[in-house]
């Protein structure tokens, strides 16, 4: 974070379930007319993909050059596709802002809070739902079915799974472009490098099980990314 003489004109770190209402009250100078409705009758709020592309492009009048904004929006989305991050709720995204002379400057925070993936939420054995009965099954059972946290529309029933949302997005003219330059990474990910990483986590902390679940969900993730932009 830079650093300066005076706090205000320091980055400062906006998380909250205001997240949206902040991006946008930055690049329109609060207009509360401009803000739109994001909680449904149920009181769930939500974070549509539409209304998060919007609150991003907004930021262009803080200076943010628009490639740069939208690369790094797909970016969330394509790492949370690989690792199976199904937890980007309206609480983990962020915003950096910073206070200038008359105004604030804002750019998306990097991604945070990443604790949801990699099958976090299943047992190693027992039931159909466990890190091994997947792995004999295929991995493709849970990470298809596995339900995220951005919705494509604000009153779905659902969100989609993050492999789904990327699928969309690349699909929709305005968004695949920023997609496919953020994919050239995914070439760097090769299998040995994915076990390599898996591989530094100490023993106490994830089982072997664990670990064998968490290189066939990140390769097959990959490998599905890839297919999507051949």
């Amino acid at each position: 974070m830079p650093t300066g003489r005076r706090s205000q004109n320091r980055w400062a770190a906006s998380r909250s379930s205001g997240f949206v209402r902040q991006m946008i009250q930055m690049a329109e100078n609060g207009s509360s007319s401009f803000l739109p409705k994001i909680q449904v009758n149920t009181g769930r709020k939500r974070s549509p993909t539409r209304l998060l592309v919007r609150c991003v492009s907004s930021l262009r009048r803080s200076g943010w050059r628009s490639i740069k904004r939208r690369m790094r929006l797909a970016e969330y989305f394509i790492f949370d596709a690989v690792i199976g991050n199904v937890d980007r709720h309206h609480e983990n995204w962020g915003v950096l802002r910073k206070r200038v002379p008359g105004k604030w400057l804002g750019r998306l925070a990097p991604t945070f809070d990443h604790a949801s993936s990699l099958g976090r939420e299943l047992l190693d054995t027992g039931g159909k739902r466990s890190r091994k009965r997947y792995l004999e099954v295929g991995i493709d059972k849970y990470t298809e079915k596995a339900r995220g946290a951005i919705f494509i529309a604000e009153r779905d029933a659902r969100a989609p799974s993050p492999l789904e949302l990327v699928r969309w997005c690349v699909k929709q003219a305005d968004y695949r472009q920023f997609f496919e330059k953020v994919s050239t990474r995914l070439d760097l990910l090769d299998s040995e490098t994915v076990e390599e990483i898996i591989g530094k986590v100490p023993a106490t902390w994830m089982t072997s099980t664990a670990r064998d679940f968490a290189l066939a969900l990140v390769c097959y993730n990959r490998d599905q990314l890839r297919e999507i932009f051949r």
